[in-house]
């Protein structure tokens, strides 16, 4: 008891940052990437979870296991706005770049879920279908290597699965610090993006997505809707890629 009271101020102490995922750009970080129209999130790199127990589990985006649902980074919360960050291609290697402000070890794992839902919430079950591995190694994780309380940037490229095509696919990233073993801290982000299949083939394996940092096309507003493309997205324009200052 005592120990977790020690944990809990511990980490409110260090709520200067810890890390988001910036490529694609996570649900929390969006506003600072150009989106138009979307409220500045306070805490965009500190979505923590304190795993206490099996029956208290952390959620798939970053919110606390005890926040009430709707959680706020969540189909249905308040940062799941339906606004698509990246459109991809069956089978392709993709970029993510995950920035690291204040280090606690351990090591990133990314999945995928073929959602196609924003108004509800992604299940872990989905995620854990489809692990991502990192290309050039033999691991579907990526450790942090900086000391502890020291920023990193980490790039990676993962391969999207071959045979998943979605409107909207939820991509997660969880990394489960190492420093504050044996408690179960996590801190977890969550990207919405689409994968298209080749009409003629329905896969195709692109190339790498290349610098992402002018006129990116994303869509939002999922169903029929209003939106003038052939799905019903709303289109939307992402102006320069904005990477903030380390803290």
């Amino acid at each position: 008891m005592i120990f977790s009271m020690f944990l809990t101020l511990f980490l409110v102490a260090q709520a200067a940052g810890h890390m988001s995922l910036q490529e694609p750009p996570a649900r929390n970080v969006m506003w600072r990437m150009g989106f138009n129209d979307l409220p500045a999130h306070a805490d965009d790199d500190y979505l923590i979870c304190h795993e206490k127990s099996a029956r208290n589990k952390c959620p798939p985006c970053g919110d606390s296991a005890d926040t009430p649902p709707p959680h706020p980074h969540e189909g249905g919360g308040q940062w799941a706005t339906g606004i698509i960050s990246r459109t991809y291609t069956m089978g392709q290697v993709m970029n993510i770049h995950v920035n690291v402000t204040r280090s606690h070890g351990g090591s990133i794992e990314f999945k995928l879920c073929p959602h196609d839902s924003i108004a509800t919430p992604v299940d872990q079950r989905c995620l854990d279908r489809y692990p991502l591995e990192i290309v050039g190694s033999n691991s579907r994780s990526v450790p942090i290597r900086a000391p502890y309380n020291s920023p990193e940037q980490i790039s990676v490229r993962v391969r999207l699965p071959p045979g998943v095509a979605c409107d909207q696919c939820v991509l997660q990233m969880t990394n489960t610090a190492e420093e504050f073993k044996p408690q179960k801290i996590m801190f977890r982000n969550c990207a919405d993006i689409a994968i298209e299949g080749n009409a003629k083939t329905n896969q195709a394996a692109g190339e790498p997505v290349g610098d992402p940092a002018f006129s990116i096309s994303s869509r939002s507003g999922f169903g029929s809707g209003s939106g003038t493309s052939e799905t019903g997205f709303t289109p939307q324009i992402q102006h320069r890629l904005f990477f903030p200052e380390r803290r």
